[in-house]
């Protein structure tokens, strides 16, 4: 059996130019987390701590918002044009995305994918887009550091605001960090190992095994199977929130680039596909893993948000998830138990007094206490539970927000279309109309 997976290693390190490193096959151990770190921060993850010095974010020198320009990248596959919009019978689905990114103070940059294509096909030249973007962003040589956000655009709200991501990234000491999903999603077909061998969560199994969903109003029945997931602490990459810097990320898209893998389908009985970012970041993660556990300093420098401190994901998650509403009656907007109602809410009480920021209006995870940067509602529950909670948020309730939001100039109020330096489009041109009266 060693033998064996010394085998099928080697084959993976050596498909990632590595093969000099060989020599040092020697597995250590990753050193396992105490009860009594749970909640402390940073959290310094076993997979990254080999990992090369331009990988490695430099804590000793934090930045302030100031020092920092952020690229808030969202490509889409339905970029608006610079004609005028017809008013829709709803807003564009990519709204609710953008909208909460200019009232947290971001400025949008919308990377256009193209309008006729499959998903498939839309998620494997995003690898392309982005990489083409960074490339740009290198050659302009800027002497500020440059961070890159990069969120999907249908399904991703952003809940705090810049300096505070500058911050927690800083203090984090972390080269890239991405959503963290319960479900891992898809095995790479030569890898799939992948969806297996990877670290464990510092927050055990036993903290989501004592909780019930209470958001079942959103999910259909869980099987025997789905409802293990849902108890279970998220420890897969997910590729629709991904943080860092641009020179750490552009070396990770050269290699996505440069080293291609051909099309194959994604599951028995499937049409070929062309691999998409996601299986990539699934495969990177397993290899960094594996960098990390044989002390061969040449990973990427791949992290998952085990606590939610920037992305909070809703596959088979929901029930992780408050409402802070500010008031200790409410914390809960949806459907619940009532025989649990009680206990919940204590729990909750707990779990928001243990959060940073506990901002009103704003979701926390009540395992980890954490006020996600992002909130990203992936999975059909996390779907449903958008299109009904939006109508309940800070930014729809408080009239004063939108008049505020409304009074402000074209000339501050938009989003970059296209490449670095990229054409401004404005508020009014994004198809959004009713984006405050509808979900």
């Amino acid at each position: 059996m060693t033998t064996m997976l010394l085998g099928r290693a080697k084959k993976v390190l050596l498909s990632y130019g590595i093969a000099t490193t060989l020599s040092l096959l020697f597995f250590f151990a990753l050193s396992p987390y105490s009860p009594n770190e749970i909640f402390s921060r940073p959290f310094n993850l076993p997979s990254v701590a080999f990992l090369s010095p331009h990988d490695r974010p430099i804590k000793s020198s934090p930045k302030s918002v100031d020092e920092v320009d952020i690229h808030l990248l969202i490509p889409l596959s339905d970029v608006p044009s610079l004609e005028p919009v017809s008013v829709r019978a709803e807003p564009a689905p990519y709204c609710r995305t953008v909208l909460t990114s200019l009232l947290r103070g971001y400025t949008p940059i919308l990377l256009d994918l193209g309008n006729q294509m499959t998903w498939e096909e839309g998620t494997s030249l995003k690898i392309n887009v982005v990489a083409s973007y960074l490339e740009r962003l290198a050659a302009a040589k800027s002497k500020k550091e440059q961070m890159v956000l990069m969120i999907d655009g249908w399904d991703v709200w952003m809940q705090l605001g810049p300096e505070e991501l500058v911050r927690r990234y800083y203090d984090s000491n972390q080269g890239i960090i991405l959503g963290a999903d319960k479900m891992c999603w898809p095995a790479p077909p030569d890898l799939p190992q992948a969806c297996k061998d990877v670290p464990t969560s510092p927050f055990t199994a036993e903290l989501y095994q004592s909780r019930e969903a209470s958001a079942r109003g959103f999910t259909l029945p869980y099987t025997s199977e789905q409802k293990a997931i849902s108890q279970s602490p998220p420890r897969f990459p997910n590729s629709g929130t991904l943080l860092s810097t641009s020179t750490t990320l552009s070396s990770l898209y050269e290699h996505f680039v440069t080293h291609p893998i051909s099309p194959h389908p994604i599951a028995p009985g499937l049409a070929s596909v062309p691999p998409n970012d996601q299986e990539r970041f699934v495969e990177t993660f397993y290899t960094d893993h594996l960098s990390a556990q044989w002390r061969i300093a040449t990973g990427f420098g791949l992290n998952v948000d085990y606590a939610t401190e920037f992305f909070g994901t809703t596959l088979y998650a929901l029930s992780d998830y408050v409402l802070n509403t500010g008031s200790a009656e409410s914390t809960e907007r949806w459907p619940v138990d009532e025989e649990k109602k009680e206990e919940e809410e204590r729990q909750d009480k707990m779990s928001l007094e243990k959060a940073e920021i506990a901002h009103q209006g704003l979701f926390s995870n009540r395992i980890t206490g954490q006020t996600p940067i992002a909130m990203h509602f992936n999975g059909k529950e996390g779907k449903e539970a958008a299109k009904i909670i939006w109508r309940e948020m800070e930014w729809i309730q408080n009239r004063t927000v939108r008049e505020t939001f409304e009074q402000k100039s074209g000339a501050t109020k938009g989003v970059w279309v296209g490449e670095v330096g990229g054409r401004w489009l404005e508020w009014d041109k994004l198809g959004c109309q009713g984006i405050w009266e509808t979900i």
